[in-house]
């Protein structure tokens, strides 16, 4: 759902300071902002739901990673 493998091949140089260049720290916002938000589904379905749930722990997952 999140694409990495086609954000990797669509920004090489962008995706190479994310997992490489290691001069400018990482922030949560910074690695969000490579990724676009999916195609939603109709909202109020639970497949629209389960899309925001997931994007929610993703938003938390970085926040997480920050932290440490």
């Amino acid at each position: 759902m999140l694409n990495v493998l086609h954000a990797v091949q669509q920004n090489p140089v962008v995706m190479q300071a994310v997992f490489v260049d290691q001069r400018q720290p990482l922030d949560a916002a910074t690695v969000e902002s490579l990724f676009e938000l999916p195609n939603w589904s109709e909202s109020g379905s639970n497949r629209r739901r389960v899309e925001a749930r997931i994007v929610t722990y993703w938003r938390d997952l970085l926040q997480d990673l920050e932290g440490h």
